[in-house]
């Protein structure tokens, strides 16, 4: 049985523990959640939606975005997500379903046919849920009914695309999901070149960051995430990596005079380092890559990361077309 999604103000208690039992898949969406208790990391606007063949215990009812919810039972299947919609143009939605789990995995025995069928009625309970909270949001939008789902695993947006009546999905393209271990990363004591050094992004480096890219990341997010600069002696940046909010190597980029240097992969491997244990300890990493970006492709393998699944993003429109 699929009970209507569950709209949460807050992270239910117990969903992170369910989400860190299905590592790796459900990395994304454990990170977006975790993030919500740094600084900036939720507003006002923040819902977390659950669908689950187990009813969940708390205040409130379904649809209601009532705190205080509590996961008590482990569900054989179930469909999550977090959605922020104050926070367009950047993306604003993650979503993750445990039929991820054995569809990411080639060796996983199949699915039986009515467990599909309850993991796919899932993910379409939660966007009716999101549908809903589009249409109750009392202020504009970014993309006028409609959020931006970033990283979803292309086997969900297929589900979406082909069995999701009365939604629609512009794609953004394609990105191989890498995964790193950060136990097997290189070692982030390799000496910078004389006259660079390690530090924070100021908000003079944001402005330089934003300007090298076409994601639409505004400087005040990147001012909170976490990142990592190499500069020069006149405070000049020529190297830079962030976390993205889902807590994904994001934005990694290395000024043309100073490539070939092994810049890149520094600033990357200490960023991993030292800033995914604020997330906590399951040690895993990850980045979005193009398939086109051979540079950054190079980069995530000197790290020892794997290419394990594809992801996208897309725009779900949640108005039926006329």
């Amino acid at each position: 049985m699929v009970h209507e999604a569950f709209v949460c103000t807050a992270v239910p208690d117990g969903l992170n523990n369910l989400l860190t039992s299905h590592l790796p898949a459900s990395l994304p969406l454990l990170r977006r959640l975790q993030s919500t208790s740094f600084p900036g990391g939720s507003t006002p606007s923040s819902r977390v939606l659950v669908a689950t063949d187990d009813p969940i215990q708390g205040i409130g009812q379904p649809g209601s975005p009532e705190q205080n919810h509590t996961i008590c039972r482990t569900p054989r299947h179930f469909t999550a997500a977090y959605l922020d919609l104050s926070r367009g143009p950047e993306t604003n939605m993650w979503i993750y379903s445990t039929l991820e789990d054995a569809l990411n995995d080639s060796a996983s025995p199949a699915l039986p046919p009515d467990e599909v069928a309850l993991a796919e009625a899932q993910i379409l309970s939660v966007l009716h849920g999101v549908r809903r909270l589009v249409h109750e949001h009392d202020a504009p939008l970014a993309y006028p009914s409609a959020v931006l789902i970033g990283t979803i695993n292309n086997h969900v947006r297929q589900i979406i695309r082909a069995r999701a009546p009365g939604f629609s999905i512009t794609e953004r393209g394609d990105y191989d999901k890498f995964l790193f271990r950060v136990v097997e990363l290189p070692s982030a004591d390799v000496a910078l070149p004389e006259g660079m050094r390690y530090g924070r992004p100021t908000l003079d480096n944001c402005h330089v960051v934003k300007a090298r890219t076409h994601i639409p990341r505004e400087v005040k997010t990147l001012l909170a995430l976490s990142g990592m600069v190499i500069r020069l002696r006149d405070g000049t940046p020529i190297a830079w990596a962030f976390l993205a909010p889902d807590g994904s190597l994001a934005s990694l980029h290395c000024e043309d005079p100073y490539r070939r240097r092994g810049l890149a992969s520094a600033v990357a491997v200490k960023l991993l380092r030292e800033r995914t244990t604020e997330y906590g300890t399951d040690g895993w990493g990850s980045a979005d890559v193009a398939a086109d970006n051979a540079s950054s492709q190079a980069v995530c393998r000197s790290l020892n990361g794997k290419s394990s699944w594809v992801v996208s993003w897309i725009l779900l429109h949640t108005e039926e077309e006329k």
